[in-house]
């Protein structure tokens, strides 16, 4: 509930009419939901994660794109790309196919290419610096 009332403040609620803000309720409500069951990790476009959260592929579209400033695409490439970087550290010698196949990008070098849009490098380099990271807590 903490995070919906600062989630109003951040958009400014004094500025919307109150149904805008009701429906801004509820796209919030469903797309938090639909991240904490990972529904991110799914294939599908825009249009079918909308009707696991019982919306319009408009609603979720302008809520992404006009209250979190990133398309849908762009968030839920975050998401599973913070998902891959669990999966490494957790699991320093997973393939890169077998990550991919995890966290829903289904070929390498879309993975790759994801992976340093979001992390700012490639899996192998991100894996070799959290590894360093590790080893210097020791």
């Amino acid at each position: 509930m903490k995070r919906l009332l600062r989630f109003l403040l951040k958009i400014g609620a004094g500025c919307f009419p109150a149904s805008q803000i009701r429906i801004d309720i509820k796209v919030y409500l469903a797309l938090m939901s639909w991240i904490s069951d990972k529904g991110y990790l799914k294939a599908g476009s825009i249009a079918d994660a909308a009707e696991q959260m019982d919306l319009t592929p408009e609603q979720l579209s302008f809520f992404c794109s006009e209250r979190l400033g990133k398309s849908f695409r762009q968030l839920r490439k975050e998401h599973r790309i913070r998902e891959a970087e669990s999966l490494l550290l957790a699991n320093p010698d997973i393939s890169l196919r077998k990550l991919g196949r995890s966290v829903g990008i289904h070929d390498k070098s879309d993975l790759r290419r994801q992976f340093r849009e979001v992390a700012g490098m490639y899996p192998s380099e991100w894996k070799k610096i959290k590894q360093k990271e590790v080893e210097s807590l020791k």
